[in-house]
């Protein structure tokens, strides 16, 4: 993987592992819906482990309370969060995310700020997903078709 700063050296497969038993799957297919929908031009490797180091020890339950832990948490820290890769602890693939920090910590504040003022639907849009990929399809975003107030739920 290529930053910025030169290529991180890490194991894809131990990553997508460590995704997978994190128990914040749901959590990051919904940071990276966010990401896309506030436009961040965040890699999604960081991103990704940055839920699970936020959110994976939390006792928060419900997707849009930790969806909101998340966000507050990046609203709350003024500069970019270490995060140890899973497959290199050298790697801190936090810093990948440091250009884009006060990007990350506006949208955060504005989606929060948003989602309190006018609820989810104003921040992720009440249309179809950005991609029809199997990640993306996941987050239908279908307010306007029962839902409700949660637009990272499926339309049964």
């Amino acid at each position: 993987m290529r930053s910025e700063k030169g290529w991180l050296q890490t194991n894809f497969d131990m990553h997508i592992e460590h995704v997978k038993k994190s128990g914040c799957v749901e959590d990051i297919r919904l940071a990276k819906l966010w990401k896309r929908k506030v436009g961040l031009q965040v890699r999604t490797f960081p991103l990704e482990l940055l839920v699970v180091k936020l959110l994976k020890s939390s006792r928060i339950v419900g997707l849009d309370r930790r969806f909101r832990y998340f966000l507050g948490e990046l609203l709350n820290s003024k500069e970019a969060i270490s995060v140890e890769d899973p497959a290199n602890a050298d790697n801190d693939v936090g810093k990948t995310l440091e250009e884009q920090w006060n990007a990350i910590h506006l949208a955060a504040g504005s989606s929060l700020l948003t989602a309190d003022r006018s609820g989810w639907a104003a921040v992720f849009g009440t249309g179809t997903p950005v991609r029809k990929d199997a990640r993306a399809v996941a987050l239908n975003v279908s307010i306007q078709r029962g839902s409700g107030n949660r637009p990272w739920r499926r339309d049964k």
